[in-house]
């Protein structure tokens, strides 16, 4: 899981933030919900600099696309947003904001407890 949009009280050394689990997190559940031989991914970097994904899970396809950024930065945001589609995905994309708890060189103390609350909420798989 990363964190991004991170917005701290110095002074209180909290904050909120806005959670995004990674694509190999996505990837796991995929394998765990379709089987290996259950889903297929195929990805298309075009010249205008979008990336797009067709995510095709038991049969079904679905395409997300993702603009901008480096292509492993990009695959991962197409994947995000074609799986959100099948409602694989929920809350994959950035949706939520979490209360953040750092230390005093500005790590995250409370990612363990981010990511429970996110496994009960179902958006990633245990």
């Amino acid at each position: 899981m990363e964190l991004s949009d991170l917005r701290l009280d110095p002074e209180a050394r909290t904050g909120t933030a806005t959670p995004i689990v990674k694509a190999e997190s996505l990837v796991e559940r995929l394998q765990r919900v379709a089987s290996p031989s259950g889903w297929s991914v195929d990805f298309h970097w075009t010249r205008g600099g979008t990336m797009r994904c067709c995510l095709d899970v038991l049969g079904a396809s679905r395409t997300g696309v993702a603009h901008g950024g480096d292509l492993n930065d990009a695959a991962g945001r197409a994947l995000r947003s074609a799986a959100r589609l099948f409602g694989i995905g929920r809350g994959l994309h950035g949706e939520a904001v979490v209360a953040v708890e750092v230390d005093e060189h500005g790590l995250v103390m409370n990612e363990e407890e981010i990511s429970r609350s996110m496994l009960r909420a179902g958006v990633i798989a245990a």
